[in-house]
């Protein structure tokens, strides 16, 4: 049993030999943890940054169209599985407290 886990582990850590096929773990992490640090740090920016100004609808718009790909790519393009990991819930859990002590 430890055998098994360690080759996982050795397999989670290594750098992705094949370059033609792509991990669902991987484009799973990248669209949808891109997708949640692009949300909340729009909510973030709207919490901060209110303005009752016509900049206040265009601006978020923008923010979001532009930080989902660039996000995505950034999870995408890293070089095994546990940067994808670690890309994707070390933002999102920074963003997360953060949204919180705002909240409250």
């Amino acid at each position: 049993m430890n055998f098994g886990i360690r080759k996982y582990l050795d397999e989670f850590n290594s750098r992705q030999k094949n370059g033609k096929t792509i991990g669902w773990i991987r484009s799973l992490c990248a669209i949808l943890g891109g997708l949640f640090i692009s949300y909340f740090a729009l909510i973030i920016i709207l919490k901060v940054i209110f303005d009752a100004s016509k900049d206040a609808l265009i601006i978020p718009l923008l923010f979001n169209t532009f930080t989902w790909p660039c996000v995505s790519i950034w999870i995408f393009l890293s070089r095994s599985s546990k940067d994808v990991f670690l890309r994707t819930f070390i933002p999102s859990l920074f963003i997360g407290i953060v949204l919180i002590f705002i909240i409250e």
